[in-house]
């Protein structure tokens, strides 16, 4: 046997033990050790970046959730579609957690043919800090009809007048590239 096999893999320095260099496991664990110190901080970078997959996912999983079910008029008049927009995808599930470097800029809007100022939808761009992608969001029926719409009232019980609690069904598509 050699002498490297009679140090014991442990060894008490300054009144704390410690892996001991001059036996080959305690080597081996020093190097072990390391290793997984290196791998868990490679797998907390990763997992706190968007990726190119995962921004599409959740770009295409938002704009179905938002077709799928209709959206209150006073929602949408509080918060705006950018803010709702932002919460879809976030609501997704993908991507890192808390949708950390997430960006929803809203753009100029299409025009419909009806003459200047009308627009046929609301465009929002998509992008975040880790990906090259960006997508454009259109949004239909434009916000400002949808304001007008939650700002009606209709005579109500009692002593005057309430707000309609109208929902609007919104068309939502999807396109790669900037708006």
């Amino acid at each position: 046997m050699s002498g490297d096999h009679d140090e014991p893999v442990f060894k008490r320095i300054g009144g704390r033990w410690a892996y001991n260099p001059g036996n080959p496991v305690g080597r081996a664990l020093i190097v072990g050790s390391l290793l997984f110190a290196v791998a868990m901080m490679y797998g907390l970078h990763a997992s706190s970046r968007w990726s190119e997959g995962e921004l599409r996912d959740a770009v295409h999983a938002a704009a179905d959730a938002l077709e799928g079910q209709p959206q209150r008029n006073s929602t949408i008049a509080f918060s705006g579609y950018a803010g709702i927009v932002e919460d879809a995808v976030e609501a997704t599930g993908t991507g890192p957690e808390y949708a950390l470097g997430l960006h929803v800029a809203e753009t100029n809007s299409e025009t419909d043919g009806d003459g200047p100022g009308t627009a046929a939808a609301d465009r929002f761009e998509i992008t975040t800090d880790d990906t090259t992608t960006a997508y454009c969001l259109s949004v239909s029926p434009p916000r400002s009809r949808v304001e007008s719409a939650a700002g009606a009232h209709q005579p109500g019980s009692g002593n005057g007048w309430q707000a309609i609690t109208a929902e609007t069904v919104l068309s939502v598509e999807v396109a790669e590239g900037g708006c």
